[in-house]
């Protein structure tokens, strides 16, 4: 967060830097027997559905692809490389 940002958690603070066109970290995301387990990203999964959004990004171990595309088989997969 940066100094500028009035609120610092929270899905206030999300909607807060969506608004001003600021960095969000996508969740992480994985299979947890038939359902998708959210890490870290409940506020910013509940505020995208809130707002209807058509889709968002995850971030997902490249271990847990297999299975979270089991559950999520309309899911684009974008690869990008290990910073």
């Amino acid at each position: 967060m940066s100094d500028l940002d009035p609120v610092a958690r929270g899905s206030e603070g999300t909607a807060f830097r969506w608004f001003k066109g600021l960095p969000v970290t996508p969740p992480l995301i994985n299979r947890v027997g038939d359902q998708i387990g959210i890490h870290g990203g409940n506020h910013r999964y509940h505020l995208a559905h809130y707002y209807r959004t058509d889709r968002m990004p995850f971030l997902v171990l490249n271990e847990d692809l297999p299975a979270v595309l089991d559950l999520l088989p309309t899911a684009v997969v974008r690869i990008e490389p290990a910073a």
